[in-house]
């Protein structure tokens, strides 16, 4: 009976125990489950961020405009990449640019230079970033600076999208790219310039009101210039502005005077500054070098 008893207890200990080894293998077996994708999606978002940091270090280095950097860009890309580009400035007009990848060598060749300015990019984050088995979207955030002989002339923020697509195991490539540069700031552009003018015998007041940048937004300026016809059978004019007088021949050459004998000879030789055949070009000679030289790097005429 004693006997018995010990076989049947020992019976159920041994079911007990493997009832504990199938609940521990599947408690494993669970947690391998969940974990594991949680691992695999962690995996494969770090190396998006890697992918994505290295374009945005190449695109923003000023050492993009080397083969070297431009090599790391041209690595990335697909050789059949789409390309897009939308410049708002500030006063709400838009440049657009858009093409294949060869559109895109051109862009970055030239994407440090804007005229005879310098382009200073900074990378500030990554905003937005969604990865999927096969696909990469991102949105990076620059910084923008255009720069004129130590000066800045524009200031603003780049955001650029770019999608990239896997090819093998560890390769990807960007398949489209996206660039909207927003001004926020602008210190010199195109000057607005409206004329206003008033007749007096022999002198012609001439007011000028001058709308330029000014960081955020325009600020405008109001001046006047003063005409008095020298000798009007050769129709040559002194024109007055602040601190400055010029002499306007019929010829078209414009000179600044640098004595006080204005419609007389004068004893210093002048120095000419232009050549205009109206008084708009005059006008906009003299704004430009004397008066916003700074600020107005086209004047256009409403």
């Amino acid at each position: 009976m004693q006997i018995s008893k010990c076989v049947e207890n020992n019976r159920h200990y041994h079911a007990s125990n493997s009832q504990i080894e199938i609940c521990i293998f599947l408690a494993v077996a669970f947690l391998f489950s969940e974990c594991f994708p949680l691992y695999a999606q962690k995996v494969a978002t770090n190396e998006a961020e890697r992918m994505v940091q290295i374009f945005a270090n190449a695109y923003a280095s000023p050492g993009a405009r080397t083969e070297e950097q431009l090599a790391k860009l041209i690595a990335l890309a697909d050789p059949g990449l789409s390309f897009e580009s939308v410049a708002v400035a500030i006063s709400g007009n838009k440049k657009m640019r858009n093409g294949d990848i060869s559109v895109w060598l051109q862009y970055l060749r030239r994407m440090h230079q804007e005229g005879n300015a310098t382009v200073m990019r900074s990378f500030k984050k990554i905003g937005a970033l969604y990865v999927q088995p096969n696909n990469i979207y991102a949105n990076v955030h620059f910084e923008f600076t255009y720069i004129q002989q130590g000066k800045i002339l524009v200031k603003g923020d780049e955001h650029v999208s770019i999608l990239l697509r896997r090819v093998d195991e560890t390769q990807w490539r960007i398949i489209d790219i996206r660039s909207m540069m927003i001004e926020t700031e602008k210190f010199r552009g195109t000057c607005l310039c409206e004329i206003f003018t008033s007749k007096s015998s022999s002198t012609n007041s001439v007011s000028a009101k001058i709308t330029m940048p000014s960081g955020g937004n325009y600020r405008a300026s109001t001046i006047v210039f003063e005409l008095v016809e020298c000798d009007p059978r050769q129709k040559t004019y002194l024109i007055r502005i602040t601190n400055y007088e010029f002499k306007w021949l019929a010829t078209g050459e414009l000179y600044l005077l640098k004595d006080n004998k204005q419609c007389d000879k004068s004893e210093v030789d002048p120095e000419m500054v232009g050549i205009a055949f109206d008084q708009k070009e005059v006008f906009g000679i003299i704004i430009r070098k004397y008066l916003f030289e700074f600020e107005c790097a086209q004047i256009a005429f409403k």
